[in-house]
């Protein structure tokens, strides 16, 4: 059923979409598709995890912006994104043996996070390496302050900043580069 007044859109949607079948079907039998730029920061994550390894020391993730009430508000999306970071990035860490100290800024991402690190070190065989008292939260005006005396008592040489970040983010550079942190 067509509603009257929206005619444009329906062909509209109806000429996208043959467009997006004809490329899908030319891709598979050319055999190429289309080329995928890799992003820098995820390729770097490997880089910097392995720079702690050769240190000893943990690899420092922290999400961001603790004034996001919720996982559901506008920013939720960059938080479960941030998750999904922390996942691969355990995930690497578990590999080389290499700790991680996790900080939050909200309430609702520190099990989220929590269970990220945990799934991370299971899925790699190495439960073991799972320690609860590596996870912070600090919210609110306490967050910057903290984590940057997180960093300056850890001194990591790896920092990862994922999430939704303001003004931290250049505090927490300016901290990260002061402690030597690849970051």
């Amino acid at each position: 059923m067509i509603i009257a007044g929206r005619s444009a859109a329906f062909v509209v949607m109806i000429i996208v979409s043959a467009m997006f079948l004809y490329f899908s079907w030319r891709a598979k039998k050319t055999g190429k598709g289309p080329k995928i730029r890799k992003i820098a920061g995820l390729e770097a994550l490997d880089e910097g995890v392995g720079r702690a390894a050769e240190i000893g020391r943990p690899v420092l993730w922290t999400s961001g912006l603790p004034t996001t009430p919720k996982l559901y508000g506008p920013d939720g999306p960059q938080l479960l994104a941030a998750v999904s970071i922390l996942h691969s990035l355990t995930k690497m860490c578990a590999k080389k043996q290499v700790d991680i100290v996790a900080g939050v800024g909200q309430s609702e991402m520190l099990p989220a996070a929590e269970e990220a690190i945990r799934l991370g070190y299971i899925s790699e065989g190495k439960p073991e390496m799972f320690k609860a008292g590596n996870m912070v939260y600090l919210p609110d005006q306490a967050y910057t302050v903290g984590i940057s005396g997180l960093m300056v008592k850890v001194k990591p040489p790896f920092c990862v900043y994922a999430g939704p970040m303001l003004h931290e983010a250049i505090i927490l550079g300016e901290v990260g580069y002061s402690v030597k942190a690849f970051q």
